[in-house]
């Protein structure tokens, strides 16, 4: 395990344990609020599907939302394949599965996302899953493992998305199925990628990264530089440059690893400008103001991860890059 690895695996930030522990604790407490039956632990696939569930019915009560239709449970096992000990790849295409398919469904028409479509997963599929998770392994002993953690199911999908997390289907990420014929490097960073998010989404839960009353509605918005070359520019709030950040600050340091592929070392500059760029703008005034009393020192965490590679930016804050809502309340 490298210095810079080791760093993203300890204190407040990057310690998983803690953060774990912390994140029961929270979902524990609002079991009692809500009155909900407590969440199972992930013992089999029916159970890790139950998890997913009951978590996403918390999070949609506690914020006054409810996807569209209901998910009742079904007597039919769940279908899927074993990774690890409490990881899952699954094509929710059984008809145990159709509980969490239904709300994934939903999830996807309410983020815009391409529909769910089933996938038929098979022995073939598994394996190029188990070598992407393999290379993860290989760059990175400590943080791979611990990272995936936080998921419980590999959703694979047939979608024109190589990779996805959507936040209403917690503890789960969505691989299309054209990313099973890429190499395993590729896979690696998709699975990290995507388990990241929701690292960051428990981060966000358990440590205060916000200051009282942000809203994403009213948030600065960051314009990305490299989305203006053509089309719509995409325009970045606070805690999708921190999330996004902490992706990248990842990805920069997985890429520069020793045993990774040339094409994987070749993405590095331009995850670390990324990144780099995110944490830039999340110290300037405007978008500091957002921060609570954990979020800059999230921020400071991030940055000297990404000082073991010493890199130069790539990119540079300029005044036509931020934008600050009239109606914004930091």
């Amino acid at each position: 395990m490298n210095a810079a690895e080791a760093h993203l695996t300890q204190g407040s930030f990057g310690d998983p344990a803690g953060l774990l522990a912390d994140r029961d604790t929270w979902y524990a407490g609002a079991v009692e609020v809500l009155g909900v039956t407590p969440l199972p632990e992930a013992v089999n696939l029916d159970a890790a599907h139950r998890r997913v569930l009951g978590r996403a019915r918390i999070d949609q009560d506690m914020v006054g939302e409810r996807l569209p239709h209901g998910s009742a449970s079904s007597v039919e096992p769940a279908a899927g394949f074993p990774l690890r000990d409490k990881l899952w790849a699954t094509s929710l295409a059984g008809e145990g599965d159709s509980a969490l398919r239904q709300t994934v469904v939903d999830a996807f028409e309410l983020g815009g996302m391409p529909p769910f479509q089933r996938w038929r997963l098979d022995d073939e599929h598994v394996a190029a899953l188990a070598a992407g998770l393999q290379r993860l392994d290989g760059v990175f002993p400590e943080l791979g493992p611990t990272t995936l953690d936080f998921v419980r199911e590999v959703v694979v999908h047939d979608s024109p998305i190589l990779s996805a997390y959507v936040a209403q289907v917690p503890e789960s990420i969505f691989l299309g199925s054209r990313i099973l014929r890429k190499s395993p490097d590729v896979i690696a960073e998709a699975l990290l990628h995507e388990s990241l998010h929701e690292k960051s989404a428990v981060i966000r839960l358990a440590r205060v990264l916000f200051a009282p009353g942000y809203a994403e509605e009213t948030s600065p918005l960051l314009t990305l530089p490299w989305t203006r070359g053509g089309g719509r520019p995409r325009r970045f709030s606070a805690w999708r440059l921190l999330s996004a950040a902490h992706v990248y600050t990842h990805l920069a340091i997985f890429c520069s690893g020793e045993s990774v592929s040339a094409e994987s070392r070749a993405r590095v500059p331009e995850y670390f400008a990324r990144g780099s760029l995110m944490l830039d703008a999340l110290r300037t005034k405007t978008f500091s103001r957002c921060l609570g009393l954990d979020g800059g020192s999230f921020v400071d965490f991030l940055l000297r991860a990404l000082a073991y590679l010493d890199i130069e930016p790539g990119y540079a804050i300029d005044g036509q890059q931020i934008t600050e809502p009239a109606t914004a309340q930091h």
